[in-house]
Formats: C-alpha cells, structure tokens, sequence
C-alpha cells in the first residue's frame, strides 16, 4: 500500500513538472521583446534588387566651362537646404580641428566593418547619377560624390540634389586637371575656383579634395593645406574600380572587390562607366550580405 503511494505521488508530480515546463514555455513565447530589441531579419532586410539598365556606352561630354558664374536663382535656392549647409560646416571645423595639414588618407577605419563609396565626375557629363542616387537611395546609404568645378556649372541643380539627399561632397578639381603636370598657381586657381563655384551652389567649401589621375604627389598636398583640405585617395589600389578601362567587364570589376575589399576600403567609381554602372548594385548587395556599413568619408576617417 505504501509503495502504491509513492508510485502515485511521484508521476503526480512528475505530471506536474512537464505541466510547468510547458505552461512556462508557452508564457515565454507570447511575451514581448524587450523594448529597443530587434531580431536578426530586423536589424537589416535586404532589399529585392533594382535591376536598373544601363547604358552599354556614354558619349564624352562637351567642355561646359565657357563660363564660370553660377546662376543667381541656383543661389537663391540655397536657402531651402540652409541648416544642412550649416551642420557640413560643423562638422567639417571639427574634422580640421583634430588633424594635422597636410594630410593624405588612403585606407579608412578599420575598428568596424566600414567602407566607403566615392564617386568622381570628370569635366561634365550627367549620365549614371540619377542611377547612382536611385541605387544609393533603394539601399539607404550614402555616398560621397568628388564633383569638378565644370561639373557643377554644368549640373548645379543636380549638384544640390546630391547633397540634400544626404551624400557627402569633395572638391575634384575644376578642369580635373593633373596636377603633377601644371604650375602651382594653375593648381591653385583648379582648387579656388572649384571652391568658389561650390560655395555659390552649395554655401560651402568641400573639406576633402581628390587628386584628379590621382597625381601631384606631397607638393599638391602641400598646396591642398593652403586651402585647409584633405585629400582623399583610395584603397586597396587606390580603390580603383579600373571600370573607365574599355577592357573591364562587370564581372571583373565584382572579381576585384570581392577579393580585394576589407574594413576601411574607399573605392572609387565613375559615373560615365557604363562598367561602373552596370556593377554598382552587385558591388554594394555584396558588402551588405557580409556585414559591411556603407558610410561618407567624414564618417569613415581614421
């Protein structure tokens, strides 16, 4: 009789256990998460692609550069985007503020998976951006465009489309003019001039200058410092794409990052490649699939 009783008493509780065990698991699964807390699939939904076409060729611009004043009413419409303007310039005293001049920066940080992607124009030209900015805005990041002087007089609405959309800016010369080759007052007026026509579009005067050909070695930084800039080149190799080369495939550009890419990359697109174009999205979906953070260059700087 007593061992009956044990028997008894022990599945009952047995029983009881299981119930609980359930009943808690049950609770646990209705209850929310905690606030501020977001599941893997929430933290980064990849978007479905774009599939955009592009252009198997882009014709050579003309030269826009007959003259170099900006339109009173590209002025005017800098007040729409006038607090904008003014958080650049922040941050862009903050940036000098902690650096030594001259400076040239190749590779970004590498305390996290950062990269940066940077588009140069050449003299002219407006083909690829609005692809570019679709890509860019479909994605959610930002970009850092380094515009010539002609560029803008030839786009100045475009120009501040760019920028209120969230890119970053950089000063890329004002005849993308090599500047290994050209006396130091003709390097000079390249970037004052180019500065000018920004500040006319924009309010403001880029911090970070790339070297056109990326050529002018320590004397062109030494000049760049007179005009409180930075510049910018690329990694690794530059973080040349090679898609300017009529010989580069798509599929060779997407080779060479994959390989190539790591924390701190600042690679180097065009936008008059139909190459660059064409494998911009792959090249961005693949960074994102690894972990990457797309981020402007004053957000990536050593």
């Amino acid at each position: 009789m007593s061992k009956t009783i044990i028997i008894l008493a022990v599945g009952a509780a047995v029983i009881a256990g299981l119930f609980f065990i359930f009943w808690n698991g049950q609770n646990l699964e209705e209850q929310e998460a905690p606030a501020g807390t977001e599941t893997e699939s929430e933290i980064y939904a990849m978007p479905e692609r774009l599939n955009l076409e592009i252009p198997s060729e882009i014709s050579a611009p003309n030269n826009p550069c007959y003259s170099l004043e900006v339109p009173e009413s590209v002025k005017e419409a800098r007040s729409s985007f006038k607090e904008k303007t003014e958080q650049t310039k922040a941050t862009q005293e903050q940036i000098l503020d902690q650096r030594e001049l001259p400076l040239e920066i190749y590779q970004g940080r590498t305390d996290g998976k950062f990269v940066a992607l940077t588009v140069d124009t050449g003299v002219g030209g407006a083909e690829g951006m609005d692809e570019i900015l679709k890509i860019a805005k479909h994605y959610n990041i930002q970009l850092t465009f380094f515009l010539t002087g002609c560029w803008i007089l030839e786009n100045p609405e475009l120009t501040q489309r760019i920028f209120i959309e969230g890119h970053s800016m950089g000063n890329h010369s004002l005849t993308h003019a090599n500047l290994a080759s050209v006396s130091d007052e003709n390097a000079r007026k390249e970037i004052s001039e180019t500065d000018r026509i920004f500040n006319d579009v924009l309010g403001f005067t880029p911090v970070f200058f790339r070297k056109p050909q990326y050529a002018g070695g320590e004397r062109a930084n030494q000049i760049l410092a007179e005009f409180n800039k930075i510049s910018i080149q690329g990694y690794p190799n530059l973080g040349d794409t090679t898609g300017w080369r009529s010989e580069t495939t798509p599929a060779d550009v997407l080779v060479l990052v994959k390989r190539d890419t790591e924390p701190g990359a600042i690679w180097v697109f065009h936008n008059l490649s139909p190459t660059d174009l064409r494998v911009l999205e792959d090249v961005v979906r693949f960074h994102l699939e690894q972990g990457y953070q797309w981020v402007r260059i004053e957000d990536i700087l050593p």
